[in-house]
């Protein structure tokens, strides 16, 4: 297993919480009638790409916790309840990992509209 994927995800949770404070100060700002320049749009592009390459790897290290767990025998069955619930606590945590992803990026397109009053062209 390449790394350990509890300290990725607890990584990644930190770099989302940063990217978070990015849009609220982003939001602010629009709030405030003053669209942001150029350059902080681009930063604000590149944390989310950023965010969407971190969470890529660590998804990938969430299901090599989850092999290796589910082929795991002696001297711990796939079946002990230590490492059931690591299972368990990477998954829910790679799935708060993802919302609050989806939270950010439903947050920059509502500010894109809220800018220019189109929508952005990967809106879904």
């Amino acid at each position: 297993m390449r790394g350990d994927p509890c300290s990725a995800v607890g990584r990644i949770g930190l770099m989302l919480m940063s990217y978070l404070l990015l849009f609220v100060l982003d939001f602010q700002a629009m709030g405030a009638s003053s669209p942001l320049q150029p350059r902080e749009q681009l930063a604000v592009h590149d944390a989310m790409a950023s965010a969407r390459q971190q969470l890529q790897a660590t998804e990938l290290s969430d299901a090599s916790l989850a092999r290796c767990i589910e082929a795991s025998d002696s001297p711990f069955p796939h079946t002990d309840p230590d490492l059931l619930l690591l299972k368990a606590t990477s998954a829910a945590s790679m799935q708060c990992l993802l919302q609050c992803l989806g939270i950010l990026h439903r947050q920059q397109q509502y500010a894109t509209v809220n800018v220019t009053g189109k929508l952005p062209e990967d809106y879904h």
